[in-house]
């Protein structure tokens, strides 16, 4: 997995990059058949924060917070190995790197949720300057038509800007000010099964709904410099905020 310096580069540059074959053969087919048997074997067992359903019955998937539920199990190993962690380390440019966490974005057929735009960093509290990505692997074709991921060029340059409760499930916060969308280039990059994007923790992204017939999942995979350090102030206020909203989505369920 070595990474060029041309894509290099052009994350530093866009705050975000795709990169072709990520996994692919075998690996991307093992990739697949793992978060089929998660879904299967390890999904009931979630709840909360670390899984959020389409419907009301909870029957349909919009993604999952926890893959690496176990020290023991696929995802975990996966996020640690050591061909992971220095690909990550090649863009966050040290040597050592801790990682964050494992999510998958289902997006199902015709009734894939949004995600409002946001900024990974709200999320994750790192102290600035925050040095963290997120790669995003895509296991099936994605693209504008099926809710694919839009970027911001440069926009990871802003800082932490202010989010607001935004009360969709899996992404919780969005942008307060939404007009900077319209005064930075915006991307959504076409992906085969395999690529990957990576994205810079302050990169402003979002997605629309998936009213395709067409799925689109992705695994993500999430790494910072050892370094880094949670603002535990923040961390507690935004933990807050995301604890009121799954309260309120859960009330109107019952």
């Amino acid at each position: 997995m070595k990474v060029s310096a041309g894509t290099l580069s052009a994350y530093h540059r866009d705050g975000f990059v795709r990169v072709k074959g990520l996994f692919s053969g075998p690996r991307l087919a093992e990739l697949e058949a793992e978060l089929a048997r998660f879904i299967e074997h390890e999904a009931p067992l979630l709840t909360g924060r670390d899984i959020n359903f389409v419907d009301p019955e909870k029957t349909v998937i919009n993604s999952i917070h926890k893959l690496h539920r176990t020290p023991e199990g696929f995802f975990t190993k996966l996020i640690d190995s050591s061909e992971m962690r220095a690909f990550g380390a090649a863009f966050i440019g040290e040597d050592e790197v801790q990682w964050r966490a494992v999510e998958a974005f289902c997006k199902p057929a015709g009734v894939g949720m949004p995600s409002p735009p946001h900024q990974d960093n709200y999320y994750w509290c790192y102290a600035p300057p925050a040095n963290a990505l997120t790669i995003w692997v895509a296991l099936d074709r994605t693209s504008i038509a099926n809710g694919g991921i839009h970027y911001l060029s440069g926009s990871q340059m802003l800082g932490i800007l202010e989010h607001v409760n935004s009360h969709a499930p899996g992404s919780s916060q969005m942008l307060a000010d939404k007009s900077i969308i319209d005064a930075l280039p915006q991307v959504c990059p076409e992906l085969e099964p395999g690529d990957a994007l990576v994205h810079h923790c302050q990169t402003i992204h979002w997605s629309h709904s998936n009213t395709s017939t067409m799925r689109r999942r992705g695994i993500t995979m999430q790494y910072a410099a050892a370094s880094l350090k949670v603002d535990e102030r923040r961390k507690e206020a935004y933990t807050k905020r995301l604890m009121d909203q799954i309260a309120a989505r859960e009330s109107r369920e019952a």
